[in-house]
């Protein structure tokens, strides 16, 4: 995270992170050393904002880590809160890194780029 921070010449970190997380973001902790402001643009916890986890993935063992996505319509709403918080912490920056799930990486880059150039990412330690 320190070199994408360095490369993009962000002044802005902004991360989907939870305000039921008790640890605090490992991003945050980056901005932080770095003296960039770091901003949480996720949605609240609220029933109308749940989406599926591990209790829907059919009949897979809890080891499998398997995670049903969805349900899509509020998946669609999460994505349009995160967006408008974006467009609100973005109003007095340039540049930013956004760090979000990879369920919402190419829906939320194609929100963005109505408003932002956009460049995508994922991290995947499992790939080769």
């Amino acid at each position: 995270m320190e070199l994408i921070l360095d490369k993009s010449s962000a002044t802005i970190g902004l991360e989907e992170w939870s305000i039921r997380q008790v640890e605090r973001s490992g991003f945050d902790v980056i901005c932080e050393s770095k003296k960039i402001l770091w901003v949480s643009i996720g949605t609240p916890p609220t029933d109308q904002l749940r989406t599926y986890d591990h209790t829907y993935a059919l009949d897979f063992p809890m080891g499998a880590n398997i995670q049903r996505h969805g349900p899509f319509g509020v998946q669609e709403q999460r994505e349009r809160l995160m967006c408008a918080n974006i467009v609100g912490a973005m109003s007095s920056h340039e540049s930013a890194v956004l760090v979000i799930g990879i369920a919402h990486l190419q829906s939320m880059c194609l929100k963005l780029e109505n408003n932002f150039q956009t460049r995508a990412y994922a991290f995947g330690p499992e790939l080769l």
